[in-house]
């Protein structure tokens, strides 16, 4: 409790009136784009050099492999993490699955506060590495984990 503050990321936002961007690691993301629409899709990677792989727990991962995001909905009305916000917009940026990874992410904005929400499942099988798929069937994803991570994040207080 009594031990000094450590920086573990930097991370810087800014905004266009087309776009909003944050960096993280040297990373630029593109999560929203204006003037929001249903449906709208856009590459939320534009920035990033291609082939990005990505250390967890000293072992790589492509986490961010055929990303695609998309508004799934606008102006919701959503209780999260215990606070009521009237006005979330979700965005998917990946929902991406086959035989040996599993892909998936979403982002939740609220009116006037910005990111609330944020859920990543990247996972890759353990059958991808052992170069057989038969041990894997019929089991959860968190059962054939072989690397990868699952994160949720949400707002506790933004006053």
């Amino acid at each position: 409790l009594g031990d000094p503050w450590e920086i573990m990321d930097v991370i810087v936002e800014s905004r266009t009136v087309n776009q909003a961007f944050y960096v993280e690691d040297n990373l630029r993301f593109m999560p929203l784009v204006f003037p929001l629409k249903d449906s709208l899709e856009w590459d939320g990677l534009a920035y990033f050099p291609d082939n990005i792989v990505v250390f967890v727990k000293g072992e790589t991962i492509e986490i961010f492999d055929r990303w695609e995001h998309r508004i799934l909905s606008i102006g919701m009305q959503e209780e999260i993490g215990g606070i009521n916000y009237p006005n979330v917009t979700t965005i998917e940026q990946v929902a991406d699955t086959n035989v040996v990874e599993l892909r998936y992410g979403i982002e939740k904005y609220a009116a006037s506060v910005g990111l609330v929400y944020r859920e990543r499942e990247m996972i890759n099988s353990f059958c991808k590495y052992v170069g057989e798929v038969e041990p894997c069937v019929g089991l959860s994803w968190r059962e054939q984990a072989g690397r990868g991570f699952l994160m949720r994040e949400t707002l506790i207080d933004h006053n």
